[in-house]
């Protein structure tokens, strides 16, 4: 089966150091409470990763049902459904892409780094696809699909919001993650159990 395992420490003084890609930086006193964290992450990154593929899904369904609305009647192709489809279709084939990165490059030496940002840009990928469906049906007054939107939406955010404050209790946050989420937002933080 596939997954996320990421392995990337390193000994500064008498600790043991975990950079993560969410920003945060990890200091444990004995290599098997590192090992065991690197363990937690990523098994949690698994899980991500599964949930991302699941709603990517979805939202590859959901384009291919909005397919026919992306109709245009002008003889030039910078009409705006047309450029609308354009970056929907461009969009979701680098996201199976991504997936495919974060499994393949995972164990390199910024792996770490590379396993949060790389699940970073999918869902920032759905989101902007989910928008631009839902900006298609505005027009059209279908209720039922744009609240299919919302909660695709939601979930994205949520596994956003999961992303960015993995591990922030045991850390030190060593810079400012690309999305911005405000405190408010900030619905789940991990405790990771590490005995000392």
């Amino acid at each position: 089966m596939k997954h996320v395992k990421i392995s990337k420490y390193h000994k500064q003084n008498d600790q043991y150091v975990v950079y993560l890609g969410n920003g945060t930086c990890h200091y444990f006193k004995q290599e098997v409470q590192t090992l065991r964290f690197l363990a937690l992450s990523s098994k949690f990154l698994t899980k991500m990763l599964y949930d991302l593929w699941f709603i990517y899904g979805q939202v590859n369904t959901l384009y291919h049902r909005n397919w026919a609305y992306f109709k245009h009647n002008k003889a030039t192709m910078s009409h705006r459904h047309v450029v609308d489809e354009t970056f929907c279709k461009e969009t979701i084939r680098s996201v199976e892409d991504q997936f495919d990165l974060i499994i393949n490059r995972c164990e390199y030496t910024n792996g770490n780094y590379f396993a949060f940002q790389k699940q970073m840009v999918i869902v920032r990928c759905c989101k902007d696809v989910i928008l631009k469906l839902d900006k298609l049906q505005k027009s059209k007054s279908n209720a039922v699909d744009r609240f299919e939107f919302d909660a695709i939406f939601d979930r994205l955010k949520h596994i956003e919001t999961n992303l960015e404050g993995y591990g922030l209790n045991e850390a030190f946050k060593v810079f400012a993650c690309p999305i911005h989420i405000g405190d408010d937002q900030r619905e789940f933080i991990p405790e990771l159990q590490i005995s000392a």
